[in-house]
């Protein structure tokens, strides 16, 4: 039989924390407001998510190139208050 075989649920509500909103604000800033990433942000399902849990930044979705996936992580890397960057963007076969 074909299909899922099984599904973990992995769904977690991350905690409230003003300093995790500004790191998640300066993210998207960085990444949509760059020349190069603008694009990115004017389809209707953002292809770029930001994740942020104390102080630890994630990035996950889908760019057209590497350069994007690359850019988006050096965009984020030096921002004040983040302690590690995951770059986990995928580069879309389309």
């Amino acid at each position: 039989m074909n299909g899922v075989e099984k599904l973990e649920n992995r769904i977690e509500v991350l905690p409230l924390s003003a300093q995790d909103d500004r790191i998640r604000i300066a993210a998207y800033q960085a990444i949509y407001g760059h020349p190069a990433l603008n694009r990115c942000g004017l389809n209707v399902m953002l292809p770029i998510h930001i994740l942020v849990k104390n102080g630890d930044l994630e990035l996950s979705g889908l760019v057209s190139t590497e350069l994007d996936r690359n850019l988006a992580g050096v965009q984020v890397n030096n921002i004040a208050g983040v302690h590690s960057v995951k770059n986990s963007l995928v580069i879309s076969k389309d």
